[in-house]
């Protein structure tokens, strides 16, 4: 198989890019590449669940708040308190211009919608519309963009 890297606070992002490099090559050369996304899906999803849990980050904010408002390690990871989300509810701000704005906000976005639908709904060939003045030019239906990946879903 292939030895995962092992993480530590030592390391910088340089560090970091060249094991991923190194990783990769020995996925390539092991053969091993869909045990090696399941681990690395298993490994982001664990992350993720750290880093949301709202005990450790009271625990880490406790902790760089006895030091200020931030702490640099010492090899230069900068972790800081920080707001972040921050939202605004306008809907007790009483202001007419707002709430007319929003409106026609939901209409066009609306009317945007109803035409996407149209477009993507017109022929390969093509299809014929005229203007407001009657000139006649010719429509297609939207080009599909997207980017190859790959998806993976964790079992519960």
């Amino acid at each position: 198989m292939y030895n995962l890297p092992t993480i530590n606070t030592s390391l910088n992002k340089s560090d970091l890019k060249v094991i991923a490099e190194s990783f990769v090559i020995q996925v390539d050369e092991s053969g091993k590449s869909i045990e090696s996304m399941e681990l690395l899906t298993k490994m982001d999803y664990l992350i993720k669940e750290i880093k949301a849990n709202k005990e450790f980050i009271e625990i880490v904010r406790d902790q760089i708040s006895k030091s200020g408002s931030n702490v640099i390690t010492s090899t230069g990871t900068k972790i800081e308190l920080a707001e972040v989300g921050i939202k605004y509810d306008y809907t007790n701000c009483g202001d007419k211009v707002h709430q007319n704005l929003l409106a026609d906000k939901e209409f066009i976005e609306s009317k945007i919608k109803d035409r996407e639908t149209f477009l993507k709904a017109i022929p390969d060939d093509g299809f014929d519309s005229f203007d407001e003045d009657g000139v006649v030019f010719k429509i297609y239906k939207p080009t599909k963009i997207s980017t190859s990946s790959i998806k993976t879903t964790l079992s519960r």
